[in-house]
């Protein structure tokens, strides 16, 4: 149904004006990345969303079933560690076959948005199985309030990447920043020793502007500027971390706009996928379109979207 039957649909039944203006405030919800009126709801009260709010994290244990991470990895190594053919890799942004770390079948790239390439078709189910249920958006809405979410992007880390301390707003957030999530599911142990996650309390939504950094105004080019900058106001404004040990099954939660990155590592095998997401109904987009002056949420990086239940919005065609 289009957006103009939806509108004449929810319209039936009353004053002209009233009709309209009712329709309208329904179709917040049902409109991807609506411009008008595309706002948080409140968010909603209890000790999960006062905590996010505070720290810009939530950590949830075994939110996720066993066996769905069991049949994601078993996924992974049938079509993508057992196979020669090349995948969209993250960070390369190319398609490339695997690259084995010495001695083991522990491949030195991950994957980028398998969920969504024709080249991993059982990957990508799993990958939907596992994450697009009504259980993992219930704990979303007990942080923001929202009940429709529409996930950007997927990564398959297979070891840790190495990351420094950045802010995953920098590429897809919201507006107002802040209210997009990032999802890190461990599909193994992970340890101390393991390239665990370390994440830096910090409020959801606080950004840091460029200015403050004495660094030049948010845009690609100042990426690692930017970033070296924010590092160094972290060590002295907020200097500790928190390094979650989890099991395959845990669920952490935090805000596009709280830092994190990747401990050093031992060992070397590292299997986890971060999910991007958002409310629906919230405008999106990278924070150098932000300063750049975005007044609407932009077409990319999808050809085409899926609807997955009552709560998921899932990217089903990216561009390369």
């Amino acid at each position: 149904m289009s957006v103009a039957q939806k509108i004449r649909e929810l319209g039936r039944g009353g004053p002209r004006g009233l009709r309209l203006r009712h329709a309208a405030k329904q179709l917040v919800d049902l409109v991807d990345g609506t411009t008008f009126r595309a706002r948080p709801v409140p968010a909603p009260e209890g000790a999960t969303s006062a905590f996010y709010e505070q720290y810009g994290y939530a950590i949830f244990r075994g939110a996720v079933e066993a066996e769905k991470i069991a049949a994601l990895c078993t996924a992974l190594d049938d079509e993508v560690i057992g196979s020669p053919d090349p995948f969209l890799r993250h960070k390369s942004l190319k398609r490339e076959p695997n690259v084995f770390l010495d001695g083991t079948r522990v491949p030195r790239d991950g994957l980028l948005n398998p969920h969504a390439q024709p080249e991993s078709p059982r990957t990508a189910a799993a990958i939907e199985a596992l994450l697009l249920t009504d259980r993992v958006a219930e704990l979303l809405t007990q942080i923001d309030g929202a009940r429709n979410y529409t996930v950007h992007q997927t990564i398959v880390f297979f070891t840790p990447p190495g990351t420094g301390l950045h802010l995953d707003g920098w590429s897809f957030d919201t507006e107002p920043r802040g209210f997009g999530h990032t999802l890190w599911i461990p599909l193994e142990p992970i340890t101390l020793r393991n390239g665990p996650l370390a994440i830096v309390p910090w409020p959801r939504g606080k950004v840091v502007a460029p200015a403050e950094l004495n660094v030049e105004a948010a845009s690609v080019e100042s990426y690692e500027l930017y970033h070296a900058a924010l590092s160094k106001y972290i060590r002295q404004h907020a200097p500790d971390c928190v390094v979650p040990q989890l099991e395959p099954g845990d669920l952490v939660v935090f805000a596009s706009t709280t830092p994190h990155g990747t401990l050093p590592f031992v060992q070397p095998s590292r299997r986890a996928m971060q999910v991007i997401a958002r409310p629906s109904n919230l405008r999106w987009g990278s924070w150098p379109q932000f300063e750049a002056g975005l007044d609407h949420s932009p077409n990319g990086p999808w050809k085409a979207l899926k609807s997955v239940g009552e709560h998921w919005r899932i990217v089903c065609q990216t561009t390369d």
